[in-house]
């Protein structure tokens, strides 16, 4: 996850929120391995949740693209043809 992120990093370097975002994400990742390192299992899992919570809120903020407003053409093409 870690490497993904900084692949991802460097295509989007100059972009502040995803930066947030990836900072978020690499501060799960260490919550994660020290927990599982203390054999914590809740712990572990409340990383994880903050992990999956950071990866939805990543992809609504920068990858989300708003659907475009349909055009009635293809509707009346349909109609024209039966």
């Amino acid at each position: 996850m870690r490497t993904l992120g900084k692949i991802e990093g460097i295509v989007r370097r100059k972009d502040p929120a995803y930066l947030r975002h990836q900072q978020s994400l690499d501060s799960s990742l260490v919550e994660i391995a020290a927990q599982a390192n203390e054999q914590n299992v809740e712990g572990a899992v409340l990383g994880f949740n903050q992990l999956t919570t950071s990866c939805i809120v990543c992809y609504k903020t920068l990858r989300a693209v708003p659907a475009e407003p349909r055009s009635a053409e293809p509707r009346a093409a349909k109609t024209e043809a039966k």
